[in-house]
């Protein structure tokens, strides 16, 4: 089945704030786009994912610390070079890039944000690129948009419908609601594993009711007391972006 040329969407989901106000000022200019807001859609969501970057026309990623430290995005990035995707790299922040991400990224067309007077520039000036032309409608809106963190409005996901490319089999996982990410502190989830672990309260804590409950019924087995030091022990060496990837949320 045919379909609309389309932008496949890569960032860190600690980004966020910054990444969906760029969307945002895409999308109101006719920009086709798919992005993953972050909510898990099961065991099938990473070949969805896969297909999305098949199917795309072009790729951008948003690159920041935390996307370098993300595997997730990696792969994504990986898996477009590997399909020969034309790919746009825009640099949230300076970063230093390792010689690996700076060889694969080097042929291809970058935006530095800092080179911007401001990010209500950049979020002007950003549609108007001819990377994305191809993606673009005949109809556009007008849609005003700000990276001024001061408007609570900006920091949430952007309220136009974000283009879907429709599944190619009955048994690709549904898109994700535009559902924002829980606000977990790593360190009461580090301390809950460690004092209540064995009562479940960090599976609780980090919206794991399932296991919680399991390891409340079975406490007295101790077996959710080894599971519970296990799990302190991997949270306490964990990166907050390892957190938050494996949790779903995000860390305050």
């Amino acid at each position: 089945m045919e379909t609309k040329p389309y932008v496949f969407i890569s960032y860190a989901h600690k980004d966020n704030e910054l990444v969906y106000p760029a969307i945002a000022a895409l999308q109101a200019q006719g920009v086709a786009l798919w992005y993953d807001n972050g909510i898990e859609a099961g065991s099938e969501w990473p070949e969805f994912v896969a297909e999305k970057v098949m199917n795309c026309s072009k790729f951008v990623l948003f690159i920041s610390e935390s996307y370098l430290q993300s595997q997730n995005c990696k792969r994504e990035l990986n898996f477009a070079i590997a399909r020969k995707k034309d790919i746009l790299s825009i640099h949230l922040h300076d970063v230093e890039l390792s010689p690996g991400m700076e060889m694969q990224l080097g042929t291809y067309q970058a935006i530095f944000c800092n080179r911007f007077p401001s990010r209500e520039s950049f979020c002007e000036a950003l549609p108007q690129e001819p990377f994305f032309t191809p993606c673009k409608s005949q109809s556009t809106t007008t849609q005003n948009v700000s990276f001024n963190q001061s408007e609570p409005a900006n920091t949430q996901e952007p309220q136009k419908t974000v283009f879907y490319n429709q599944p190619t089999s009955a048994n690709t996982a549904t898109p994700p609601s535009n559902t924002q990410l829980p606000k977990k502190r790593k360190l009461v989830a580090i301390l809950l594993a460690f004092f209540l672990g064995a009562f479940g309260a960090h599976k609780f804590y980090l919206k794991q009711p399932l296991w919680g409950i399991l390891y409340l019924v079975f406490f007295w087995t101790y077996i959710p007391s080894i599971l519970s030091i296990i799990d302190f022990i991997i949270m306490l060496c964990q990166s907050d972006e390892q957190f938050a990837e494996k949790y779903h949320c995000i860390v305050e």
